[in-house]
């Protein structure tokens, strides 16, 4: 489903946001591709394959932030969707009152993602090794085991959002010295949400379902394949409006 995803997206314009979202997707397949080895072949989850599973898991969500943004037109230096010069205004942001009140907003949105960054440093299950065997209740599934190393747990709560807090962190300084949005902080904020946005979906189910891992799997996947048929039901829709846009143009 996930290619036939990429297939449609490369049958579109081929602007910088279907670019965008096409990387995207490959590399969230390839994180589940290297999931699948471990439950297909392994029957268990192995490490080195679970910390590259992740860090893709979170450099495509970063991208799917930005592929969108660009998509929707809001990939702009001044973040000021609803301004009719954005693409064209050569005002000095210094003397724009629309933009010293969004990077006013950016401000706080940005000191609010850091908060929300340092949570997983205060979760402490790391500490512990779990090991359950993949089923539902009472239900065995299967001889897949799932095991939480004790450094993966290092890796999600102490290593991986050290890179959210960097992100955000530099984008806050930088605006309290200078009232611009440049492409280097947007950069910063949609990996910086990337990563977090992973990182506390990721925590929310292991400690939700952490009688049961098997089900916290489960809704992950879920989650997963809602997202693909939402990509695979835009990219028809983008496809037919292109065809019909098409047809239009050459009837006129």
């Amino acid at each position: 489903m996930g290619i036939l995803v990429i297939r449609q997206l490369n049958l579109l314009k081929p602007e910088s946001g279907i670019r965008l979202l096409r990387w995207s997707t490959m590399i969230f397949l390839l994180g589940e591709a290297i999931c699948g080895i471990d439950i297909y072949l392994f029957q268990r989850m192995t490490l080195i394959n679970e910390l590259i599973h992740e860090t893709a898991m979170m450099l495509s969500f970063s991208g799917f932030i930005w592929a969108g943004m660009i998509l929707i037109n809001g990939d702009r230096n001044c973040f000021w969707i609803g301004c009719p010069q954005k693409t064209t205004c050569q005002i000095n942001p210094q003397d724009c009152s629309q933009a010293q009140t969004i990077v006013g907003l950016l401000k706080a949105g940005v000191l609010g993602l850091i908060l929300l960054a340092v949570m997983p440093f205060f979760v402490q299950p790391y500490s512990i090794t779990e090991t359950l065997t993949a089923g539902f209740g009472n239900r065995i599934l299967g001889f897949y085991t799932i095991i939480d190393y004790q450094f993966l747990w290092i890796f999600r709560l102490r290593l991986a959002p050290v890179i959210p807090l960097l992100a955000f962190g530099i984008v806050l300084t930088r605006l309290f010295f200078k009232i611009e949005i440049t492409k280097i902080d947007r950069i910063l904020i949609y990996l910086g949400s990337g990563f977090l946005l992973f990182i506390l979906n990721r925590l929310f189910l292991l400690y939700v379902f952490r009688d049961n891992g098997s089900w916290g799997n489960f809704f992950e996947e879920m989650q997963e394949l809602i997202f693909i048929l939402y990509l695979l039901t835009w990219t028809k829709k983008t496809l037919l409006l292109k065809a019909n846009f098409t047809a239009t143009k050459q009837s006129v």
